[in-house]
């Protein structure tokens, strides 16, 4: 690049120089000369430009910049599920919600126990929905029914169907308010669980 930038400064120059020259002796051949320096300096500078915005974005995008609201996956977890009253949880994955409207949700991935999950669906006042069929076919190749939230941008790491065959859902919706919508999937022993909280 430095190369380049330099390569592009001497041509523009001498387009200077010469184009003075001819301006100031009144002859046409040094200003004819300055202008085929200047048509290469056109493309010689873009280039240049081209590789400075190619290592600047590089530089950007390599840079790790600590944003001051992230939150651990556990605060998240207190955060909308309240402080646990137990040792067995441990937050696998985790998604915040910093932008409203834009980011629609603070997901969740978790491994419990039936107390604590019990403790979460109270404290929430989430209610258990009926399911019937969730997967169809075992579980590697299973199919989940319409049952998981389809709010996007979802996390990839958001897969109820690593929950197993018969995993259950509880959820806290009211139609006359779109905008909050609760939901846990958990697994049939209950030692497993994704929520998703949007409360936009």
């Amino acid at each position: 690049m430095i190369l380049f930038f330099l390569l592009t400064t001497g041509l523009f120059f001498l387009f200077i120089v010469l184009l003075f020259v001819g301006i100031v002796k009144k002859r046409r051949r040094p200003i004819y000369i300055s202008l085929v320096f200047f048509l290469l300096a056109i493309p010689a500078g873009l280039y240049t430009s081209f590789l400075f915005a190619q290592k600047a974005y590089k530089k950007i995008k390599t840079t790790k910049i600590d944003n001051p609201f992230k939150r651990t996956g556990m605060e998240m977890y207190t955060a909308v599920l309240g402080k646990p009253e137990t040792n067995c949880v441990t937050v696998i994955n985790s998604q915040d919600a910093y932008i409203p409207r834009i980011d629609c949700c603070i997901w969740l991935e978790f491994i419990t126990c039936p107390k604590e999950l019990a403790r979460i669906i109270a404290y929430n006042k989430l209610k258990a929905e009926e399911t019937g069929n969730w997967y169809e076919g075992d579980k590697d190749s299973a199919t989940v029914i319409d049952e998981i939230p389809n709010y996007s941008p979802r996390p990839t790491w958001f897969e109820p169907k690593n929950l197993g065959a018969g995993y259950k859902r509880a959820r806290k919706w009211n139609p006359d308010d779109p905008n909050h919508d609760l939901i846990l999937l958990f697994s049939k022993d209950s030692t497993h669980a994704y929520y998703c909280d949007m409360a936009e």
